[in-house]
């Protein structure tokens, strides 16, 4: 039998050099870095291509399972699905959290509100208004997850007495009691209690310690820094400053470093880049194991985050919601691949008013779905490998230790809200996230980019009026709790609800634990949409339409053939329609007059390529001018004309331009003022 013939000559593989040439050649002479490496309002860059030099030391021999746990704290994979409930009404709460947890939810996320003010948030008044909300949930082995805002240890004490009465065993249930004074201060701008705040999380950690193990008195939520626009590395930062600084005030309260640290949990607010947020839970486990090994916990599994993934209202749109199904389907499957030990996706609807039954079973489906059918739960760390993520992981570690670093040094994060130096840090980088929006440069599907004017919207439910409060029993004896220590305060605070069968109002509670106590306040943190902008003007528009039975409308006046005109007309039609504005289209030979009489505004937009424009758009201004027209915009930009043009056109009234770059809402906002009615 003969040998088999070779092939041919053993070839090495390209180095990255020879990629680059080829890459290089592609371009004809464009600028590699301009055209290929991406950098986001932080700064951060994104190469083209990553190979395994890129892959930091850690991840050579690290496996899933090994501290410092940032490929995730187990060595399989599957996380778990808890599932927000935001019903205002108990009853309906109960409703909701039964459906969430038969529909698969391995657990619930309860937002809570004990004034009665906001538009979502479960109203507990008093104790026993929690037992309507978990009566038909099976609560064994079920995680109840709470935010209850600054009244933290009522809400926990009122959690208890209903797992009591309910006839669950505290141990039977974990829990994340939701304690975190510097998301209270950072949000409200005021905090309760002021430093001795920190001595109550500290006292209710210390029950949990001893009473119920399955639970964590406190939670570090990053959901402030990303409502007001950090950027990833400073949210990284600030989350792992306020994780230490609630590790500090748990164990000033007499528990070890060790039992402090497996106290602290976190929320981490995730946006809709994908790899980002898969990237930013590794690092999160990253650093908090450094932070943990600078505790002399080095390797301890107390230094392992406890992570809850969650979407962050700030990418989240009014406007066609449909497309935050989108959205939520990447914030889940970051926190999937990134190892989150549970994740909560919003429904589509979360900012448009409470929820719909159906928009909470897609949400919770769209766990479930990558979970079972894309079989994502059963992989262990899916993103393990990726040269990019490795790479992208170690980046946001690194800048991330610096800033954490720096507030440290300043005095932690609690001075640094005081003092301004949060939003200092912030800022910089919101101003260019909101500049990148208003000129298109990051597209929001659906508001910016792709708009549906006439959309038919669902009139958004709401929260019914708030009963009027509870009042406080007579001979209460709320004013002589104990000092915190050891959980003494939670206990004794357990004791009075129960001598007055639960009927103490939860508000009042923290009222009286914060007598003759300082109130540390601050100026609160901002917080928006990246959408709001172009919803308002959309908001506007649906008004005119609804007063008038039409929306302010802008002529556009083409140039030339359709092949000519058709980039720049479809261009400014979509631009028009994010600010609510509608448009009709005449050509050169139709009746310019009867189009402008039938717009009505005198607002029109001249179209065409720059050839058409060097041909025609003088006479052309000069003929709508004559005919009725009161103010002349150009589609395209002044600089791509020849400047004898753009002077021409300037003295026939072409007054501005529409142009792709520029910024978009306030070309829309000076439109406004001119078609208005």
């Amino acid at each position: 039998m003969s040998e088999r013939a070779p092939f041919g000559p053993p070839f090495d593989p390209p180095g990255l050099e020879r990629w680059r040439e080829i890459v290089l050649a592609d371009l004809r002479g464009g600028d590699f870095t301009r055209k290929l490496v991406h950098r986001d309002e932080a700064g951060m860059l994104t190469q083209p291509l990553y190979t395994q030099a890129d892959r930091p030391a850690w991840a050579l021999d690290l496996a899933p399972g090994q501290a410092p746990w940032i490929r995730g704290d187990r060595p399989t994979g599957g996380w778990m699905a808890w599932q927000a409930v935001v019903e205002p009404d108990p009853l309906a709460a109960g409703q909701a959290a039964a459906e969430e947890r038969a529909g698969g939810a391995h657990g619930l996320h309860l937002e809570l509100d004990l004034s009665g003010g906001g538009s979502r948030g479960v109203r507990v008044d008093l104790a026993r208004d929690l037992e309507p909300v978990l009566r038909g949930v099976p609560l064994a082995g079920a995680w109840v997850s709470l935010a209850p805002g600054e009244h933290y240890l009522a809400v926990a004490a009122a959690l208890l007495l209903t797992l009591r009465r309910l006839g669950a065993r505290e141990a039977e249930v974990p829990a994340l009691l939701g304690a975190d004074p510097v998301a209270i201060l950072a949000t409200t701008g005021r905090l309760p209690g002021g430093s001795r705040a920190l001595a109550w999380v500290g006292d209710l950690a210390g029950w949990c310690r001893s009473q119920a193990p399955g639970m964590r008195a406190a939670v570090a939520d990053s959901a402030p820094w990303h409502e007001a626009g950090a950027g990833d590395a400073d949210q990284l930062a600030l989350t792992v400053a306020s994780g230490l600084t609630l590790v500090r005030g748990i164990e000033g309260q007499g528990l070890s470093m060790e039992d402090a640290f497996a106290q602290v949990a976190f929320r981490l607010r995730l946006s809709t880049e994908v790899f980002q947020g898969v990237a930013m839970i590794r690092a999160l486990r990253g650093l908090w194991a450094r932070v943990a090994q600078g505790c002399g916990l080095a390797g301890h599994p107390a230094g392992a985050a406890f992570v809850q993934a969650m979407g962050g209202r700030r990418s989240w749109t009014v406007r066609d919601p449909w497309v935050n199904l989108l959205r939520g389907t990447a914030i889940t499957f970051a926190g999937a691949v990134g190892g989150a030990d549970a994740v909560t996706c919003p429904p589509m609807d979360e900012v448009v008013g409470l929820p719909e039954p159906s928009a909470r079973r897609l949400a919770r489906n769209t766990q479930l779905v990558l979970a079972d059918e894309a079989r994502l739960g059963r992989v262990a760390d899916p993103g393990g490998g990726s040269f990019f993520l490795e790479r992208r992981t170690a980046e946001l570690m690194e800048a991330a230790w610096d800033r954490l670093q720096a507030l440290e040094r300043a005095g932690g994060i609690i001075p640094a809200l005081c003092d301004g130096g949060v939003d200092a840090i912030i800022a910089p980088v919101r101003a260019e996230r909101l500049r990148r929006v208003a000129t298109r440069q990051r597209a929001l599907t659906g508001v910016s980019e792709f708009p549906l004017l006439d959309e038919v919207r669902p009139a958004p439910r709401l929260a019914q009026p708030s009963p009027a409060p509870t009042e406080r029993p007579e001979d209460t004896d709320l004013a002589a709790f104990p000092s915190p220590g050891q959980g003494g305060l939670f206990a004794a605070l357990l004791d009075r609800l129960l001598a007055h069968d639960a009927l103490v109002p939860l508000s009042a509670i923290t009222e009286a634990l914060t007598v003759e106590t300082s109130l540390l306040a601050c100026a609160p943190l901002p917080a928006s949409r990246l959408a709001a902008p172009f919803e308002v003007l959309r908001d506007r528009s649906d008004a005119v339409l609804a007063r008038s039975g039409r929306r302010p409308t802008v002529l556009l006046a083409t140039l030339g053939p359709l092949s000519e005109h058709l980039a720049r007309s479809t261009f400014t039609r979509n631009l028009l329609a994010a600010g609510g504005l509608d448009c009709r289209e005449v050509g050169e030979d139709e009746d310019v007059a009867a189009a402008l009489g039938a717009v009505g505004s005198g607002v029109v937009v001249l179209c065409g390529s720059d050839a058409g424009y060097a041909r025609g758009a003088v006479a052309r201004a000069l003929a709508l001018a004559a005919q009725g027209a009161r103010s002349l915009w150009l589609a395209g930009r002044p600089g791509a004309l020849p400047s004898e043009l753009q002077a021409e056109l300037r003295e026939v009234g072409v007054h501005a331009h529409l142009a792709a770059g520029a910024d978009v809402v306030e070309s829309l906002e000076q439109l406004w003022a001119e078609v208005e009615p």
